[in-house]
């Protein structure tokens, strides 16, 4: 075998060392490439990952919006509804006369704790028909044997206006009982409000 110089051998060591480092340049950029793949990958896993969280959180907070405006909606429609209501039977309390308005003046009058012998007083506009619902006899202060006679009381009437939109008053020595409707239904529907609204909204 011929002996090479050497320079040859130089030239062919020198070679094989620059193949050598060629390969593992090679091999080092396939794993470098192969890693950024993986890394960019991962990323934007990440990136979808945080999207859709991103997208997911934004429809709760659509919809958590979206559930109190119907909340708010639907309260306020109920509201009206119950103020209707109140309206409506205010107006059904004052429009009584004669016969019914002594009836419910005396149902009124019986579910209180009173001495039974004050004074009824009205307001102006009012006093006509209470005075035809309450008392046989007209004047400046009445008897009102209308109701005294069926529940057992000794009220008397009187034409001294009281500062009241409707309803009655009832004036003692010690205290004085308002049976104003407005106060007297708006009670009531706050004390029923929870069942009134389950019949009526369900």
């Amino acid at each position: 075998m011929e002996k090479l110089s050497i320079f040859e051998n130089i030239e062919i060591k020198s070679k094989e060392e620059v193949s050598a480092i060629n390969n593992d340049a090679e091999i080092s950029s396939k794993n470098e490439y192969e890693k950024i793949i993986a890394n960019s990958n991962e990323t934007k896993e990440k990136m979808l990952n945080n999207a859709n969280k991103n997208a997911l959180g934004l429809v709760n907070q659509k919809k958590n919006e979206y559930d109190l405006i119907e909340k708010q909606f639907v309260n306020k429609v109920q509201r009206e509804v119950l103020d209707s209501i109140e309206v409506e039977v205010v107006k059904t309390l004052m429009d009584m006369k004669k016969e019914k308005l002594t009836d419910l003046i005396c149902d009124l009058i019986k579910k209180e704790d009173v001495k039974g012998d004050e004074v009824i007083l009205v307001s102006k506009k009012d006093y006509p028909k209470y005075q035809e619902a309450l008392s046989s006899s007209k004047g400046a202060l009445v008897e009102a044997d209308l109701i005294n006679k069926r529940i057992n009381t000794k009220f008397k009437l009187s034409n001294e206006a009281a500062d009241i939109k409707n309803g009655f008053i009832l004036v003692g020595n010690d205290y004085d009982l308002s049976f104003e409707y407005n106060n007297l239904v708006e009670s009531a529907l706050e004390t029923f409000e929870k069942e009134l609204s389950e019949y009526l909204f369900g």
